[in-house]
């Protein structure tokens, strides 16, 4: 089997930053394929369809086992209230320029002062394209 070697997407993108009401934030990057912004409510569905329903998706996520809807619906929520209190660290949808869901990204807090941790899901029938790695360079970039 011959190794398959994909072009790195350049890391040219613009990043906007609004502070809302209340302390709450919203962080949006865009990059020449994607528009990574933050979680929201209405994504329950597509997280649960493409993602967190999906067991070849969860497979190879956590303990592997797929997530019911209420659970989805539970953890956005959790992401909503963090970008709401004005935490940057949360979960990101990622999506082509077009709108099409592509997957996420969750930028937490780590397990000790001064770390974090990245993780990032993406559809099945999006693998191999570069999505998650190139969502997870540009929120580096921003996030240094």
């Amino acid at each position: 089997m011959a190794n398959l070697t994909l072009p790195k997407p350049p890391l040219e993108s613009h990043l906007s930053i609004e502070k809302l009401d209340e302390g709450a934030i919203r962080i949006t990057i865009e990059t020449e394929r994607l528009r990574i912004s933050p979680v929201c409510l209405a994504d329950v569905e597509e997280y649960s369809r493409f993602l967190f329903g999906n067991s070849t998706v969860m497979e190879k996520f956590a303990s592997g086992k797929v997530r019911t809807t209420a659970f989805v619906e539970e953890q956005i929520l959790n992401w909503v209230k963090r970008w709401e209190s004005g935490d940057p660290f949360g979960a990101f949808t990622i999506r082509l320029r077009s709108g099409e869901f592509v997957g996420h990204i969750v930028l937490g807090h780590g397990d000790k002062p001064g770390h974090s941790e990245v993780a990032y899901l993406i559809r099945d029938d999006f693998w191999s394209n570069g999505y998650g790695s190139e969502a997870a360079r540009h929120e580096r970039n921003y996030y240094k």
